[in-house]
């Protein structure tokens, strides 16, 4: 499983990067929108972590740029905690948000449905997902 991990904050790309690791998840990281695209563009990813105040533009521009392409599960990561940020990430198409402070567990596990991150399936599948099994899309 591979999770980019996007955030202007070294401690926290660190801090991320050591425990993903540790859980057995390769890691990518970026520290900008536009080296975040870059690698969005080129690599196989299975979940981006993606935080929203950047030095080049902010993660809801990006989350917006990235599904207008791919299903990639995208979770938020943010020091914004206010209830229109989190409905804002939602609506432009986040898979979840996690508020700073947090913990590394919750983004690792309990934030995440329960479970480590391979539960998060990609948009795209799980349209597919719900086609296959005889449901109308909403």
């Amino acid at each position: 499983m591979r999770v980019l991990i996007v955030d202007d904050d070294r401690t926290v790309l660190e801090d991320n990067r050591e425990y993903f690791e540790k859980m057995g998840y390769e890691t990518v990281c970026a520290d900008t929108s536009g080296t975040a695209e870059e690698i969005i563009n080129s690599a196989a990813l299975d979940c981006v972590i993606l935080d929203i105040d950047l030095p080049d533009g902010n993660g809801f521009e990006l989350c917006a740029r990235v599904r207008e392409r791919t299903g990639l599960p995208i979770v938020f990561l943010s020091g914004y905690t206010e209830e229109q940020s989190r409905i804002r990430g939602f609506s432009i198409g986040g898979d979840d948000y996690v508020c700073k402070p947090y913990s590394l567990e919750e983004l690792g596990g309990a934030g995440w449905g329960g479970g480590p991150l391979p539960l998060y399936t990609s948009r795209a599948a799980r349209a597919g997902e719900e086609r296959a099994g005889g449901e109308e899309e909403a």
